[in-house]
């Protein structure tokens, strides 16, 4: 007899039999739909998140969250396993000598469960991101994006829909994970977010804190701001002096801190500050001990490279501003002097 025919049948009788046949039914409902995830989580661990796309499971935010608490454990086992690999490697080659049979896993032991997780992993097993293969409408959802970008990354971020990239919170974990897992901090995650996320102090001040070329995202508004682009000053390459406004590319002040860090960074400003020599001597004291002057020297004004020639750019230069300075004070003492014979003799 079918639930319905035996719905039918307690139709007459008391409600407590008619809610007990309903719980019965609705706990077998949730008893079937735990194996068939169950199931379903196994094809994850095997194949990864792709798992997801195409499958009944892809709109449904529950085993989404299940999928990437998966994915992020999987990348922690495979962390520790190359960590043992490299750690075990490099002692051999340190201080062991030959192989001698020593399986890694011996000398540095994986847990129990860190054995089995590995097993159940399949050949085809990559990193990915979750968020790729789910449905537009969890691609939207805050709470599946948050813990996406938590667990996983900021490479989660190029899949959020436009609800997530408007949500300043979301931003932020996004931007802290990316400067966290990669190693200088070499990639921008700013690019998917809205307008006024890109508008906001608050979220580019962040996010020029993390990687200076996030800057080049961020409004017009924001990138003539002066605390933005402080901010945004970061050492190598890493920093947002290419994106300045044009205003800024004048601040002499701005100028002189970014070059002390590395010369290179004069090709940003203006002519003004190329031609300033007090800017491209502390460009040129940044390479003092590489002596690899002409990177800095390859920016400054052609007025600079023609009196420093194939000399030493610090030396020079130096001497250039100590005559300047020279002439500027003789120049004060003088005039006074000067203006003073004018009056004598007119009178």
């Amino acid at each position: 007899m079918g639930f319905a025919q035996q719905l039918e049948k307690l139709s007459g009788q008391p409600m407590e039999e008619q809610n007990l046949l309903v719980k019965s039914y609705n706990d077998l409902k949730e008893y079937i739909w735990d194996k068939k995830v169950d199931n379903f989580m196994k094809e994850v661990e095997l194949k990864g998140p792709s798992a997801l796309q195409g499958s009944p499971y892809e709109d449904n935010k529950k085993v989404i969250l299940k999928v990437i608490e998966s994915e992020a454990q999987f990348r922690a086992d495979i962390d520790r396993s190359d960590h043992i690999q490299d750690r075990y490697w490099g002692n051999l080659s340190n201080h062991e000598g030959k192989n001698n049979g020593i399986d890694p896993e011996e000398k540095y032991p994986l847990t129990k469960d860190e054995i089995s997780r590995l097993k159940t992993y399949g050949t085809e097993r990559r990193h990915t991101s979750v968020l790729k293969f789910v449905s537009d409408a969890m691609q939207e959802d805050l709470t599946v994006c948050l813990q996406a970008v938590k667990s996983l990354g900021g490479g989660e971020i190029q899949y959020m829909g436009n609800a997530p990239c408007d949500n300043i919170e979301i931003a932020k974990e996004g931007l802290l994970s990316y400067q966290n897992e990669v190693h200088g901090g070499h990639y921008c995650a700013m690019e998917p977010f809205s307008e006024r996320l890109k508008d906001s102090k608050e979220l580019v001040m962040f996010a020029v804190k993390q990687n200076g070329q996030n800057l080049q995202y961020a409004s017009d508004r924001l990138k003539d701001d002066e605390d933005v682009a402080w901010a945004s000053l970061h050492d190598y390459e890493i920093d947002g002096m290419a994106f300045i406004s044009e205003r800024l590319r004048n601040d002499s002040e701005l100028a002189q801190a970014a070059v002390e860090w590395n010369g290179c960074k004069l090709e940003h400003f203006s002519d003004e500050i190329k031609a300033d020599k007090a800017i491209v001597l502390k460009a040129c004291k940044s390479y003092e001990e590489t002596k690899q002057f002409n990177f800095a020297l390859v920016h400054a004004s052609s007025e600079i490279q023609q009196a420093v020639g194939d000399g030493d750019p610090v030396q020079i230069l130096t001497k250039a501003i100590a005559q300047e300075k020279f002439s500027n004070s003789l120049e004060k003492k003088l005039v006074p002097k000067a203006e003073a014979s004018t009056r004598k003799i007119k009178i």
